[in-house]
Order: structure tokens, then C-alpha cells, then sequence
């Protein structure tokens, strides 16, 4: 047989269908199989077929909303047969609502199919042992009903069993009613009533099919099984009690419902209570308390009597905001007394603070003095403030004789915490005070017991009278006469007694002020030539600033900076700068002005080219003995930032292979601060850091670590130059440094003692040598010195050994020897402090003055000079003048010993020369930085003074009538 999955079948199919099961069917199941057609996926057969009526017949009840196995026997009997297919029908359909086609393969594997109408999703067949059938779950009513299963086997005849599906839908409710109680639903325990009462209870349960029994026991006896209503939803039975006497106090009756042995009966269970009224009742606390709380204000203890407002009064003393419970004892009631909590007269209601509770009689209290129960009600409260000194009564009685009452009262002493308000008092609004205004503060204070001294305190700092801050406390009062803008922030006030301490809400003052620049304003910024930057100038003021001002210094003036070039936000002004030339760097102004005037001092921000940071500096590895010995933590102090944002960097390698692979890499750390774990006992590690910013990054510092191997701890962290690859010890590192000082001292000698025997005689023919050279006042190395480099003009043979250590830097002649110096065309003037450009190998072109005038044909990039820290225009004030009358000859500048020393010249051949005026051509120049030669389109070079390099310095001078090799060095 084949089947068509897509659900069509064709005319030819069919036939051969037919002729297939009339051929090889069994001699039984002929008639029957013949009738079996497939359709659509859908298996049918005949509506009836003989001896079905002969089949087995299981009964099988389940619970609705379960699941429920209808037994069908599939096992074969024999070892060479086997199930071929299984149908399922259900009542009289003619079609099954499941099949499995196990031809060509087994009952495990074959096809399933169930009737999606009816199953769904909800039927499976189970072919294990003992446990086959067709398995339903989540049973509906509908899926009551009489099902057939019929078994296909390979050689064996055809089985059909019955299964009669009883579906149970257990009852859904059940409720007692009391007749004392109006027909009320009642359970647990009912009553009290009174002695001799007829009492009727009725049992009523919903729902059920079948419909339930109701049944009455009363311990194991049972007392009445017969309903008195029965219907398809209602079913009721009621238990009449003539005549309750004592022998029918605390008497359980139980209710039982249940249609089925399958799910749990539905009960009820009922004790009868009698009444008896009170005989007595107290209130009392049951919180567990400290002993100072066992006392009232005279010392005696809680729950004593005491007088109080001509009434007998316990005064019970609580906690506020701890919860308190109270319990209503009242005796000789039986069963249970009714109890009625008020405050101040007024019934308490249940809530979040205040509940009452209850309790059966089963958990009530024997006392001996009645030989009766108590009944107890407990009152739970969080007390507040309102409670202090509330009265608590507790009233009891029994419902069923509400006229024999007995009331308790207690009053409450609640303890709490100071209860603290901040006031502001002045003529003044708080929203607008300002510079110079007084005002005060009130506070005040409820408490129990009564608190001690008062603390003030502004932004979480204590306050205490200042009279040059112009505050004065007076307790539960601040006074401040002349405001400043310092006060401003959030005012409390606090106190504290037994209960704790507590503080005002803070009261937020801000006092009005003109802006001032921001303690967080970034006071510098790097930036190369013709790049744009966005500088921030940022300010504190209140109210917020409304306008904003930008001015560039020179030296000679301010020049404002048009509107359209900055915007502001807040607090906030930002500036889109791009400095063009070198007059561009220095320093920019911002001011801004609110509704109490504008700011008096501005915001000053440097501009200086931008460079490479600094190294890091103070580099240690710190492993203490509260840290495993496998972690360590790297910490450093940042260097120089070049005037721009750095981030730092960390290298891990083996100190053994230093040409490895790195272990580990961090990068664009905002700290250098690194912590490490996972380090390997014993081994030595070498760390390597840097600071990067936009310009590059900066020279390593590099430190080796040994990772101690037992408890203590070795730190072995020293600097290490990154040139090398091996370890020098310190003592051959101090003999190499003494050797080199040894050789050097020799060197300086001996150059000094080969200058003086060879210095040059003079020649008869004046001659103007050009002098290119630092000259510096080196008073101290404060940031206002500045140093100069001079040009000076001699017009006699020797003048320079005898006017050179004369200049005047404040006045210029022509007589005698004098040198000539033009103070306005003067080289740029570098601070002493900027020696964070040293090193950073970028390019200034500067032109080359000749005669301190700027050549038609000479611009600012023809030559350069590679020296970041050399610029032509500086916006600083003029160095000091130097004294005349002062001998650099004999001064401890360095650089005045060497200008007065004398110049060795190696004179050549006379050339004629083509040039009109002098020059100076530098051969070479050595930097601490780079070796760089320095050239120029122009044959006149000028020597740019470095003044961080102590290298030699050699200088080449051509004059019309002489080539002359003047050598000078500088230490």
C-alpha cells in the first residue's frame, strides 16, 4: 500500500487498494479490511461490524483536566508477528480519531495520525508492556464516551477492544451555614452561643459530576448521610444539634463531600463554642524591652497603676516607629470573649500600623483562679508621634451577652527621636541673596526625653561662630551678617537624646555672585600651527552666565575676539582657535558676566605648541604583605602632558627574553596605575611604560620585578634603560659615572689650557665679527626669567673680549664699542620653565634676520630650525635689564664664563668675499635631542640657541677680509 502524504489519492490507486486487500487479506477480516479506504490521510471503516458486540469491555473513570491511558493489547502472538496497524474510533463515528500504520516498519517508528478536530495535539500511543493504549491528556467532558480499538496484525487475526471513558469532575465548593448565625457561612470555630440553643448547621457543596455524597461525622462516628437537596449542581445535607449543652462545647463536626476515590474529598470542619461572660481582663505589653524601658518617669516598673487625671492608669512607655504589641487578657469567658480595642475612645481599625488579632480557644491561656480559658486578643501598633500619651482601652464581652462588658485602659509614654524643621528668617527672599546680605536660620526641636546641645553644619561640615566669616550660632540659631559666595550650599541642623540622633532637611541657600573661572578650567592647551582646536572656558557663578567675552593678550595689547567665533552653553564658552603663526600662541582671556555684574578677574589660557608628553617619573611595584604574592600593583606620576590629553600604556615581558612577545598590554589607561595578577612565583618580570597623547609618546620607563616565592616579600623594581639588554650592577654603574667625570674634568682642562696658548692674533685690518650666543641671567629658575639671544656689532679689532660682557639690555649707542642691540627685533624669547619641548623632534621655520629686519623674499618656512621650544614672537614682558656695572666676567654664570672666554680662531687662506654684510654659518650644531643638521635657503644661518644643550657647540665665521674658524664651547 502507498500513501499519498499531500492528501489526494487517484482512481487508480484506489482500485489497487481494493484489489491488494481482497487478495491478501485474512479469511476473518476480508469484509472488514475491503471497507478500509484511504483518504486525505484519513483511514474509515463501516459503522458496524460483527462481533464487536463480543469484544472486551474496560471501564476507566479520570479526573477532568488530567490524563487517563485507554488500554488496547498490541502485543503479536508470536515472534514472527507483528502489529501492522492500529485504529482508534470513537462511539459511532465511522472514522478513527487515531491510527498508526506500522507496515514497513514498527509500532515505535511507524506513522502516526490523530483526528485534529478531536485529539489535536492531546493523543499519543504507548506499545510499552503492560502499558499500552491510546493516552489522553487534558481531558474535556467531551472526551466521555465509549471507544474502540482495533489491531491489525501480520498473520494473526484482528483484535478489537472497547473502553467505556468515564469522565469525573470532582465538586468545586463547600460551605456550612449556621442557623444562630442568620444563614451565614461559618467555619472553624462558631459561637459562642448560649446554653440550650438549637442549632442547625446545613452542608452545601457545588458542582460535582456524578453528584457528590454528603456525609456528617463527628470524629469516626458518622451522624448523617442523607442529602435533603440533590440536583445537578446543588447538593445539601443538614445536621440538626437540639439543645447545645456543656457536653457540646469545643465538639467537632466535620462536612465531607466526594464523588470519586481518585482526587481528595471536599470537608469542613466546625467546633461549636458556648458563651460565658468575663470575669476579669488587663492589658499588658508583650514586646521584649530594655530594662530602661521597664520604667515609667518615677522609676516604677510597667503595668504598675499610677494616677492620672483622676483615674487608675498603667502608663506603658514604648518606641516610635518600633512596632509594639499589646495583648488583651480576659478570664473566666467561655469560649472566647469578644474584645474591642479604642484609642482615645475612638475604635481602632486595621492598617498598616495597627492590626488586632484573636486568638481560638484551643490557644487560649489556663488560669487557675476562675478554672476557666482567657481569651486573647493582641493589639499591634507602630507607634508615632501622635500616640504620645494616647489611652488605650481594651473593652470585652461576649456577643451573646454584650451588657456584662469589662474595659481596661492604659496611656502611652512614646519615646522618639528629635523631630527637627530648618527655617530661613531675613527681609531677604532665600532665592535672592547675594554677596553682602545677612540672614539667619531657626531650628526647631521636638523630642522625648528632651535633647542636649544643637549641631549646625553646611554641605555635611560642622558650623561654628566665625566672626571673619561673619557667622554667629546661638544654639537653636545661625545668624550670618555679610554673605559670601562660600556659603553657599545645604544648611542642617541636628540633635540628638536616648533614641538617637537625628537632622533637618537640608535647607539649600545659594548666594548670588559675579562668575569667577572654575577651579576645574583647563589653564593650557597644545596645538601644532594651522590646527584647529576647541578650547573650554568654563566658570562658577549664580545665576548662570549670560554672556561671555574672548580677547587674545599680546604684548602690547588685548585684542578681542569677534562673537562669532565662540558659542556658549551654561556655564560654558567654547572657542574654535587656529593658530596661524607663532604671534598666535599665548595666552586667551575669557570673561563673563551675570545678573550681578561681570567677573573681575578673566580666565587666563595658555596656548603653547603642542608636543610630546613627558615620562612617566616615580615609577614603584607595590606587593605588601595584605596582597598575594601573585599580584602587584604598578604605580607612577604622571609627567608632562605636552600641553594636550595623555593616556598611559603598560608592556609585560620576561626580563629572561626581553625580545619576546608581550605578555600582556594595557592601553589608554587615564591614570598610571596598573594592578596585575596571575604573576608566576619566582619569576622576574620587566614592565614598560609609557604616556601617549596626540603628538606621540613619550620615552619608556621601564621596571623589573621578582615575584617573591615564599611568605615575604622582594621588591625588586629599578629603572632600567630600554638600550639595554642585560643587568648592570650599581656598583659598576657608579664606577663607569666616576670614570666619565674623571675624564671629562681632564678634557675641560686640557681645552681650557690649549685656548689659552692658541688664541689668534689680531688683525690689523678692521674687521665686524658677528657673535651668535645665548645670553641669559640665571638669578633663579622662576618662570618670569626669560633668556635673550643677542646680536652684537663691534667695529675695532679685540672689542670682544673687552665689550662683550658690557651689554645694556636697556639702551643702544653707537659710541666706541659699544655693542648695538635692537630690543624690539630681538630673538624669541623662551621661558625658562617650558622644558617640556625639549625632545620632541618637531619642526619651527623661522626666517633668518640678518640685520633684525625680515628680508622682502624671506618668509616664515623657508628656514627651520628643529627646536619646538625656540619661537620668534613671545607674548611675555621683556627680561629684566642687565646691570652694566655688573662683571659677567666674575659671576657663577656658567654662560658668562664662557663668554668671557677667549675665542680660538684657525685662520685660512683670505678669500674675497661676496657678501656685503656678515654672517654666521653653523657647521654643526649637536643637540641633546638630535643631531640634525640645520640649513637655510639663504646663505646667512643664525644660530637658534637651545638652552637645555650642554653639547659643544662649534661656530664658523666669514667676514669680507677673512675666514675665520671660531670654536667656542660651552660646558
Amino acid at each position: 500500500m502507498m500513501w499519498n502524504r499531500s492528501g489526494t489519492t487517484s482512481n487508480l490507486q484506489l482500485f489497487l487498494l481494493l484489489l491488494f486487500l481482497l487478495l491478501f487479506s485474512g479469511s476473518n477480516n476480508i469484509r472488514t479490511a475491503a471497507a478500509v479506504v484511504i483518504h486525505h490521510n484519513k483511514i474509515t471503516a463501516p459503522i458496524a461490524a460483527r462481533g464487536l458486540e463480543n469484544s472486551p469491555l474496560t471501564t476507566v473513570q479520570a479526573v477532568i483536566g488530567q490524563s487517563v491511558l485507554l488500554p488496547c493489547d498490541v502485543t503479536a502472538s508470536g515472534v514472527s508477528d507483528a502489529p501492522m496497524l492500529v485504529l482508534f474510533f470513537y462511539a459511532n463515528k465511522g472514522t478513527p480519531i487515531f491510527s498508526v500504520d506500522a507496515r514497513g516498519s514498527s509500532m515505535y517508528s511507524g506513522e502516526h495520525w490523530s483526528d485534529p478536530d478531536q485529539l489535536g495535539t492531546r493523543g499519543s500511543v504507548k506499545v510499552r508492556s503492560g502499558h499500552q493504549g491510546l493516552y489522553l491528556t487534558k481531558l474535556v467532558p467531551e472526551d466521555a464516551g465509549q471507544y474502540r480499538c482495533r489491531v491489525d496484525f501480520k498473520t494473526s487475526p484482528t483484535k478489537n477492544f472497547r473502553i467505556n471513558l468515564q469522565i469525573i469532575t470532582p465538586p468545586r465548593h463547600i460551605l456550612v451555614t449556621s442557623s444562630w448565625d442568620g444563614g451565614r457561612i461559618v467555619s472553624g470555630v462558631i459561637g459562642p452561643y448560649p446554653e440550650g440553643a438549637d442549632l442547625t448547621l446545613s452542608c452545601q457543596v457545588t458542582g460535582g459530576t456524578p453528584p457528590p455524597s454528603v456525609i456528617w461525622w463527628q470524629g469516626g462516628s458518622l451522624l448523617d448521610s442523607v442529602s435533603e437537596i440533590q440536583t445537578e449542581q446543588v447538593t445539601r445535607n443538614s445536621l440538626r444539634l437540639p439543645r447545645l449543652t456543656r457536653d457540646d462545647l469545643l465538639k467537632k463536626f466535620t462536612c465531607v463531600a466526594s464523588n470519586n476515590n481518585i482526587t481528595t474529598p471536599l470537608s469542613s470542619a466546625i467546633t461549636i463554642d458556648i458563651a460565658f461572660p468575663p470575669t476579669s481582663v488587663r492589658i499588658w505589653l508583650q514586646n521584649e524591652v530594655t530594662e530602661s524601658l521597664l520604667s515609667d518617669s518615677t522609676g516604677q516598673p510597667n503595668g504598675m497603676h499610677q494616677h492620672f487625671k483622676n483615674n487608675e492608669y498603667k502608663v506603658l512607655t514604648i518606641q516610635e516607629g518600633k512596632e509594639a504589641r499589646f495583648a488583651c487578657e480576659a478570664y473566666g469567658s467561655r469560649p472566647q470573649a469578644f474584645v474591642l480595642w479604642k484609642k482615645n475612645n475612638r475604635v481602632i481599625v486595621n492598617n498598616d500600623f495597627v492590626s488586632t488579632t484573636q486568638s481560638t480557644i484551643m490557644a487560649a491561656r489556663s488560669l487557675t483562679m476562675t478554672g476557666d480559658a482567657a481569651s486573647i486578643s493582641s493589639l499591634k501598633m507602630i507607634p508615632s508621634l501622635d500616640d504620645h500619651k494616647a489611652i488605650i482601652s481594651c473593652t470585652t464581652y461576649s456577643p451573646k451577652l454584650p451588657d456584662e462588658a469589662l474595659v481596661d485602659h492604659v496611656i502611652l509614654n512614646v519615646l522618639y527621636q528629635p523631630k527637627i524643621s530648618l527655617t530661613y528668617e531675613s527681609k531677604i527672599m532665600d532665592t535672592s541673596l547675594e554677596v553682602g546680605d545677612s540672614f539667619s536660620l531657626e531650628c526647631h526641636i521636638d523630642s522625648n526625653p528632651t535633647t542636649g546641645s544643637v549641631q549646625w553644619a553646611k554641605d555635611g561640615v560642622p558650623i561654628k561662630s566665625s566672626q571673619s566669616s561673619g557667622i554667629d550660632v546661638h544654639e537653636r540659631r545661625l545668624e550670618v551678617q555679610h554673605a559670601t559666595r562660600h556659603l553657599t550650599g545645604a544648611y542642617t541642623c541636628a540633635a540628638a537624646n536616648s533614641q538617637g540622633v537625628n537632622t533637618s532637611r537640608p535647607l539649600h541657600l545659594r548666594i548670588k555672585f559675579t562668575p569667577i573661572c572654575s577651579s576645574q578650567q583647563k589653564k593650557q592647551y597644545g596645538v601644532g600651527r594651522k590646527e584647529g582646536i576647541e578650547i573650554s572656558c568654563t566658570v562658577d557663578s549664580h545665576p548662570g552666565p549670560m554672556t561671555f567675552r574672548w580677547a587674545f593678550n599680546r604684548t602690547t595689547e588685548i585684542k578681542d575676539i569677534a562673537q562669532n567665533m565662540f558659542t556658549n552653553s551654561g556655564m560654558t564658552s567654547k572657542l574654535r582657535y587656529i593658530p596661524h603663526t607663532e604671534q598666535d600662541f599665548g595666552s586667551l582671556l575669557c570673561w563673563a558676566a551675570n545678573d550681578v555684574g561681570l567677573m573681575k578677574e578673566p580666565c587666563v589660557i595658555q596656548i603653547v605648541p603642542a608636543a610630546k608628553p613627558d615620562g612617566v617619573q616615580n615609577c614603584r611595584v607595590v606587593n605588601n604583605s595584605s596582597m598575594p604574592r601573585s599580584v602587584a600593583l604598578i604605580t607612577c606620576t604622571p609627567g608632562y602632558d605636552g600641553g594636550l590629553n595623555q593616556t598611559f600604556s603598560l608592556e609585560v615581558r620576561e626580563y629572561k627574553n626581553l625580545h619576546s612577545r608581550p605578555l600582556a598590554t594595557v592601553q589608554h589607561s587615564p591614570i598610571p596605575v596598573f594592578y596585575m595578577k596571575r604573576l608566576k612565583h619566582g619569576e622576574e618580570y620587566l614592565f614598560i611604560i609609557t604616556a601617549v597623547n596626540s603628538r606621540g609618546t613619550s620615552p619608556p620607563t621601564t621596571l623589573s620585578y621578582i615575584v617573591p616565592n615564599s611568605g615575604h616579600h622582594t621588591l625588586a623594581s629599578n629603572s632600567y634603560d630600554s638600550s639595554q639588554a642585560t643587568w648592570i650592577s650599581w656598583t659598576l654603574f657608579i664606577a663607569v659615572v666616576f670614570g666619565c667625570l674623571i675624564t671629562s674634568l681632564i678634557c675641560f682642562c686640557a681645552a681650557l689650557f690649549i685656548m689659552r696658548f692658541r688664541t689668534p692674533k689680531s688683525n690689523k685690518n678692521s674687521a665686524k665679527i658677528v657673535y651668535a650666543g645665548p645670553i641669559r641671567n640665571f638669578d633663579d629658575n622662576k618662570p618670569g626669567n626669560l633668556t635673550a639671544h643677542n646680536i652684537i656689532h663691534c667695529g675695532k679689532p679685540g672689542c670682544e673680549d673687552e665689550k662683550l660682557v658690557k651689554i645694556d639690555y636697556t639702551q643702544t649707542t653707537k659710541e666706541g664699542c659699544m655693542p648695538t642691540l635692537d630690543k624690539q627685533r630681538n630673538h624669541d624669547i623662551v621661558k625658562e620653565n617650558d622644558k617640556f619641548i625639549r625632545n620632541s623632534g618637531s619642526d619651527v621655520r623661522i626666517c633668518t634676520p640678518n640685520s633684525w629686519t625680515r628680508e622682502p623674499n624671506c618668509t616664515a618656512e623657508e628656514t627651520y630650525i628643529r627646536n619646538p621650544g625656540y619661537h620668534m614672537h613671545s607674548l611675555s614682558p621683556p627680561p629684566p635689564p642687565i646691570d652694566p656695572k655688573h662683571d659677567l666676567s666674575s659671576s657663577d654664570d656658567p654662560f658668562s664664563q664662557i663668554i668671557s672666554t677667549r675665542v680660538s680662531q684657525k685662520v685660512s687662506p683670505l678669500t674675497p668675499s661676496k657678501h656685503i654684510s656678515p654672517s654666521v654659518s653653523i657647521e654643526s650644531l649637536p643637540r641633546s635631542s638630535s643631531s640634525s643638521q640645520h640649513s637655510s635657503n639663504n646663505s646667512s644661518k643664525v644660530l637658534r640657541p637651545d638652552y637645555y644643550a650642554k653639547d659643544d657647540v662649534n661656530v664658523t665665521c666669514k667676514t669680507p677680509l677673512m675666514h675665520t674658524i671660531s670654536q667656542e664651547s660651552a660646558v
